[in-house]
């Protein structure tokens, strides 16, 4: 009876356990989104990573490259509401904070990206060129004030850059 008892008690909290036995299919997902977007083919590739999401409810990288994938697709709506998820979850992507700027700019939300770009700053991982070029997408934006931080920053890492400081001017 206690033997019993106890292979009851051991079953009931493994089937009460809360994990999960990958069985590859998101990963093939991801996979064969990848193949799509480097054959230009952004719905397909937006389709494999919506069936991934529904695998891995709410994770930033999957959020992140479908909403890259449904704005290359031409829905941008649907598009910007993933970048946008992705990088308030804080999506371990360098750039991606920027994407999201540049996404919007690029749908005709000037204002929006403007207001985004004046909450950022370098991060220390942005690199030289990096910077150079959120100075370019906040130059395009109408957020001078915002390129010039940017500019700065490309110029201390990269002294003297002679586009760095023809931009600048």
């Amino acid at each position: 009876a206690v033997a019993a008892a106890v292979l009851f008690v051991a079953g009931a909290a493994v089937a009460g356990w809360p994990f999960q036995i990958e069985d590859g299919r998101y990963e093939e997902r991801l996979r064969l989104s990848k193949i799509f977007m480097n054959q230009r083919e952004p719905d397909a590739a937006a389709a494999e990573l919506e069936q991934a999401l529904t695998l891995r409810p709410g994770d930033p990288t999957t959020e992140f490259h479908l909403g890259m994938a449904q704005i290359s697709a031409g829905r941008a709506a649907e598009g910007l509401g993933h970048l946008r998820r992705a990088v308030e979850a804080g999506v371990p992507i360098p750039g991606a904070r920027y994407a999201l700027a540049n996404a919007m700019l690029t749908i005709g939300d000037r204002d929006g990206a403007v207001a985004l770009l004046r909450t950022y700053s370098p991060a220390p991982e942005d690199t030289a060129d990096s910077c150079f070029q959120v100075a370019q997408l906040a130059l395009r934006a109408g957020a001078p004030l915002v390129a010039d931080r940017y500019l700065q920053r490309a110029l201390q890492l990269r002294p003297g850059w002679p586009e760095a400081l023809q931009l600048l001017q």
